[in-house]
C-alpha cells in the first residue's frame, strides 16, 4: 500500500517536472523567436534608411534636382532591383547618332 502510494507521488512530481521543463523550452523557444524577429525588422529598417541616405547622396552628388529627374531615376532603379528583369541603361554620345539630312 504504501509503495504504491510512493510510486503514484514519484509519477506526479515527475510529470511537473516533465510539465515545467516544457514549459520553459517554450517559453525559451518564443522568446529566441521574438529576439530574431525583431533583428530582422531592425535590420531592414536600417537598411531602408542607408538606402534613403544614399539615394539622397547620389541625387546630390550628380546634380539632380528636378522632381521629374528624380521620378525617372527612382523608376529605373525600381526596375533594375527585379530579379526576373534583365536591363542594361546606356547613354548615347553625338558619335552613336545617325543624322539625316533636311528635307
Amino acid at each position: 500500500q504504501q509503495a504504491q502510494l510512493e510510486r503514484e507521488l514519484t509519477t506526479v512530481e515527475v510529470n511537473q517536472v516533465n510539465l515545467k521543463t516544457k514549459n520553459e523550452l517554450r517559453t525559451a523557444t518564443a522568446q529566441a523567436s521574438l529576439v530574431r524577429a525583431k533583428a530582422h525588422a531592425e535590420a531592414q529598417f536600417i537598411n531602408s534608411q542607408a538606402r534613403i541616405n544614399g539615394t539622397q547622396m547620389l541625387l546630390k552628388a550628380v546634380g539632380i534636382e528636378t522632381q521629374d529627374h528624380k521620378t525617372a531615376f527612382t523608376y529605373i532603379k525600381t526596375l533594375m532591383d527585379r530579379g526576373q528583369l534583365s536591363m542594361a541603361v546606356s547613354y548615347l554620345s553625338e558619335d552613336s547618332v545617325v543624322r539625316t539630312a533636311p528635307v
